[in-house]
């Protein structure tokens, strides 16, 4: 962790934290399961198997990333979507990481008051402010970590 300063600062850290954890659960995964459909009755198709859900997991980072760059005008990108082995998941993690990082740098001075008043429009919501944002980007990982721990405990 960085520790650098600020509300932005924390988010980061508390960001990057529930990614690491998200990242050693997937490297316990046996390889054996990990693109197998362990959740065969769900109706999102991006929770069948644990492959899937780390794409969620990797494209809804993105977005959070390109909301908040939309928000302040800037060019917004995504890589191809792909279903990543479990060997590309660490380095395909840590990009999304890098690219939520370059969409905050720059903007760590920013107080709690100016995050709380940035509104950032979502699909889902009409808005949310930039911090409850970034704080329902990390809270989706945890989410999907224990979703994780859950099929794992499932398919043994």
């Amino acid at each position: 962790m960085r520790y650098d300063k600020g509300p932005l600062g924390a988010l980061m850290d508390e960001h990057e934290r529930a990614a690491g954890e998200f990242v050693r659960l997937i490297n316990s995964v046996p390889s054996a399961i990990f693109d197998a459909v362990l959740d065969p009755t769900t109706e999102d198709e991006d929770c069948r198997s644990i492959q899937r859900i780390c794409f969620h997991v990797l494209f809804a980072g993105y977005n959070y990333a390109n909301s908040i760059r939309r928000k302040f005008a800037e060019d917004v990108s995504s890589p191809e979507h792909f279903y990543p082995e479990q060997a590309e998941f660490l380095d395909a993690m840590n990009a999304m990481l890098a690219y939520t990082e370059q969409t905050i740098a720059g903007r760590y001075s920013m107080t709690e008051d100016d995050l709380l008043s940035t509104n950032i429009p979502i699909r889902w919501s009409d808005h949310h402010d930039m911090e409850a944002l970034l704080e329902h980007a990390i809270v989706h990982i945890l989410r999907h970590r224990r979703q994780i721990e859950r099929l794992m405990s499932i398919a043994r």
